[in-house]
């Protein structure tokens, strides 16, 4: 052999020795994945898997023993991947059945409610409440709203449901939930039909007739909305009408206070100012009489004074008409105080 055969055949074993270590490699790569923890990810697995048969299949220079060895690796290698593929696969479908069927029995159990009652929507709630775990379930939140919060014994259901059986799962869930909620549409709707007229008699009073009546009958409307099961649409609707019943009413009852307000408050004017100038009045005639007194006993002492005659006849024809003036001041003033007692009267009252 000469010395370029022999280089020749030097870089052929070095490339043999390279292919090989480059295959050997791939393998080890492929045998990581069942020693790495956590989930097994089949795709790059069989990925690099493809990459690596057809290195062996193509791979050259490759001695004929190493490839069948490597062969007989990798497909060990391959089985040992479906196998395990296979039995969690088997695992999930078993799984997925025992959620399916748990699933499904929440909705039974909600069919069964709703059969029972049809027309009681107490039930029907508890029906819809029951198609909502199973619904929680069904969209994977970890059964947070299941069983399993109040018991720790039941494992809550997980993402492990196969596409068959969810399906399944949804079918049934919504002829469950059409069902239950055509019924309980149908309860919202003979109630709303009876607490409707109230609502708007209550609006039809406040616009047209009494609103301290309309206020009452929006009171008696609100109680009958509180005890009367209805849909979020009919309750807002009644609230709505109500709401205006209301706030034209108060409208109303506050021009209607106002004005008594004003009608009190201009009455009362009139009645102080009436009491002060009767007050006045009573005050001065007191002091007119107190004068005439007075005066009356100043011609008393002229008639005792008086040497003539016709004097003293003056002054007591003076004294009678005096005496007739403090007469009617007091008839006056006796009526006065009459009409004062009055008006003090109705200001106590």
């Amino acid at each position: 052999m000469n010395e370029s055969m022999a280089t020749e055949w030097e870089n052929w074993l070095g490339q043999e020795k390279s292919n090989r270590e480059s295959i050997d490699k791939q393998l080890g790569d492929l045998s990581s994945f069942h020693d790495n923890p956590g989930e097994f990810r089949y795709r790059e697995f069989w990925d690099l898997a493809r990459e690596t048969s057809e290195m062996i299949k193509t791979q050259t220079p490759l001695p004929d023993n190493d490839r069948e060895e490597l062969q007989r690796k990798f497909d060990r290698i391959c089985r040992e991947t479906k196998k395990k593929q296979a039995n969690e696969r088997g695992a999930r479908m078993g799984n997925s059945k025992r959620n399916r069927d748990t699933i499904l029995e929440k909705v039974r159990e909600a069919n069964s409610c709703a059969e029972s009652a049809p027309d009681d929507i107490q039930i029907l709630n508890k029906a819809q409440a029951l198609l909502g775990e199973a619904l929680s379930w069904l969209k994977n939140d970890g059964g947070k709203s299941g069983p399993a919060d109040e018991n720790p014994e039941v494992s809550p259901i997980t993402n492990d449901l196969m596409r068959e059986d969810r399906q399944i799962c949804w079918d049934k869930w919504r002829e469950a939930n059409e069902m239950v909620f055509g019924r309980r549409q149908a309860i919202w709707e003979e109630n709303y039909d009876q607490v409707d007229p109230g609502a708007k008699d209550a609006l039809d009073e406040a616009n047209e007739g009494d609103p301290f009546q309309a206020l009452e009958k929006v009171k008696e409307a609100q109680k009958k909305l509180k005890e009367t099961p209805l849909s979020k649409t009919h309750r807002e609707d009644i609230r709505n009408i109500l709401n205006s019943a209301w706030e034209i009413a108060i409208a109303k009852v506050n021009t209607i206070r106002d004005e008594k307000k004003r009608n009190y408050e201009e009455w009362l004017e009139r009645m102080e100012s009436q009491l002060g100038e009767w007050t006045a009045q009573f005050q001065q005639n007191e002091e007119t009489t107190t004068k005439l007194q007075a005066e009356i006993e100043i011609f008393k002492e002229q008639i005792q004074s008086a040497r003539a005659k016709e004097v003293g006849d003056k002054l007591r024809d003076q004294i009678a008409e005096k005496r007739q003036e403090i007469k009617g001041l007091e008839r006056m003033n006796g009526q006065l105080e009459e009409k004062i007692q009055t008006i003090k009267n109705k200001l106590d009252g």
